[in-house]
């Protein structure tokens, strides 16, 4: 109800499930069933107190006769779409373990309020289904042109991931079939790879990897470790192993996962059985990036396991300082978690901007990284830019973090120095090269690099001088400098109270 004074929309209406705010809407979804012969069980009716809609129905479809579908309206329906799983097919594409199908493009322009449910399965459904028991070019040319990449159907609750870079989608892990692998951490506190806490925790723990090295069964080695400029942020090894399908394994939680992994390869089901501390599993798969286009696709499995004393009996103590640990005790472990891989190669930081791609080449020095110029350089790392040279003299004072995108974290730090880590951090594959320089500054006692020197080395191979000090007698010393050694120029300043021109 909209209320007539004001025109916005009355609470209570707000509030109401989408079965009330629309009357006839639930009997209108459920009634159009029968419009199209398709007989009907409500397994969650929201008229009996169910907070949702759940149908499940049943169709004759190609290749494989009658088949049970079942048609889930979410509680924003019909804002949000639908989901139809079909729980009993596997289909080669298109299709999430579980059943979920993908029977509408992604996307918000491919939805509109009024599609039933009855009417997309009756109608969609069995072509999806013909067209991709068809494959070849049908199938293509009815898909969005995208890859369909599998293991983004494997969920993880973790909060972190494992990195894999451009090593690790090229690796020839299927004439190897399975191995051991080493992963690098950032720290040694693990307890991130337990099942996250039931009680929703708003700061669990957090943690990241890489995958650093892998093995064949006879040890033979596929990948070796990566240089150490990236290998060097995750100091704390572990070991763990890894195995190869050639078709994903069919699983909707952690637990099918790994029962998978372990019927696929014995010598590894027998080192998890037997494995205490945590045991981590790499799973590979060829994965589409790109509509006909393949790589190597990896998720990750852990499960921590220990031995804890038997009830009641007390564990003895060990005699002499190095004596090893009783290993005796009663074996317990968690429960299996999926933990996702995160992708750092070319391809993934460039396609999202292939416009910015000679950018790659570029070398860009940056005079002055105050509040316009330390996000100008930030967003220029984010652009993969070649190379970056910094100047400045000054540092970061904690009351400039209500404009300056660097705060309390980095208060103190020169602000060369809080940038270049920064983007170390975020855009390692970015090379930063960083100036102490005040450009006009007068010492009574000088020593190092004269300021001749120190602009002469900014400007050394930039393809771009960008100055964004706000003072205008620096720009033009800057700018005479820059036009005498041919190098373009881009000049930002702030103006009175908030904002800035360029």
């Amino acid at each position: 109800m909209t209320d007539p004074v004001s025109g916005s929309l009355d609470q209570t209406h707000r509030r109401l499930p989408w079965w009330e705010r629309w009357p006839g809407r639930l009997e209108a979804e459920i009634g159009r069933f029968a419009a199209h012969d398709l007989d009907v069980t409500l397994l969650e009716d929201p008229r009996e107190g169910a907070d949702r809609l759940v149908i499940q129905t049943s169709m004759d479809l190609p290749g494989h006769g009658p088949t049970r579908l079942v048609v889930v309206y979410p509680a924003g329906f019909p804002h949000r779409r639908f989901a139809i799983y079909a729980p009993d097919l596997r289909l080669s594409r298109h299709q999430a373990p579980g059943g979920n199908l993908c029977v509408l493009a992604r996307g918000a322009d491919n939805w509109h309020p009024g599609y039933m449910g009855a009417d997309i399965a009756y109608h969609r459904v069995p072509e999806l289904v013909a067209v991709v028991e068809e494959g070849g070019e049908r199938l293509r040319a009815s898909e969005d042109p995208q890859g369909e990449p599998v293991t983004a159907y494997f969920n993880s609750q973790q909060q972190g991931g494992i990195i894999i870079d451009q090593r690790g989608v090229g690796v020839d892990a299927a004439a190897a079939a399975s191995g051991r692998m080493t992963l690098g951490f950032a720290r040694e506190d693990m307890t991130w790879l337990n099942p996250p806490p039931s009680t929703g925790e708003w700061l669990p723990p957090v943690g990241q990897g890489l995958l650093l090295a892998l093995q064949d069964r006879n040890r033979a080695q596929l990948l070796a470790e990566p240089e150490q400029t990236l290998a060097g942020r995750y100091p704390v090894r572990c070991e763990g192993r890894w195995v190869y399908f050639a078709d994903p394994p069919y699983a909707e939680t952690a637990q099918q996962l790994w029962d998978a992994v372990m019927a696929a390869d014995d010598e590894l089901s027998r080192w998890a059985a037997t494995h205490t501390g945590y045991a981590l599993i790499g799973v590979c798969m060829p994965e589409e990036i790109e509509q006909g286009v393949y790589e190597l696709g990896w998720v990750f499995l852990a499960r921590h396991a220990w031995k804890q004393p038997p009830p009641g009996i007390k564990p003895k103590a060990r005699r002499g300082r190095n004596a090893p640990m009783p290993q005796h005790g009663i074996r317990v472990q968690t429960e299996p978690v999926i933990v996702r891989a995160l992708r750092w190669t070319a391809r993934d930081l460039s396609i999202r901007i292939p416009e910015l791609a000679p950018m790659r080449t570029a070398a860009v020095s940056v005079v002055g990284l105050g509040s316009l110029g330390a996000p100008f350089v930030q967003e220029m790392a984010k652009a993969r830019i070649g190379s970056l040279h910094l100047a400045d003299f000054d540092h970061i004072e904690p009351g400039t973090s209500v404009r300056h995108p660097l705060g309390l974290q980095f208060a103190g730090f020169h602000k060369v120095l809080a940038l270049a880590q920064w983007i170390h951090a975020h855009n390692p594959e970015v090379e930063v090269s960083v100036t102490d320089l005040q450009v006009g500054a007068i010492a009574l006692n000088h020593g190092g690099p004269s300021e001749d020197e120190k602009i002469s080395a900014i400007l050394a191979g930039a393809d771009l001088l960008v100055s964004a000090t706000a003072e205008h007698d620096v720009n033009r010393q800057l700018d005479q400098e820059a036009i005498a050694e041919g190098v373009a120029r881009l000049y930002l300043w702030s103006q009175s109270g908030y904002g800035g021109v360029v």
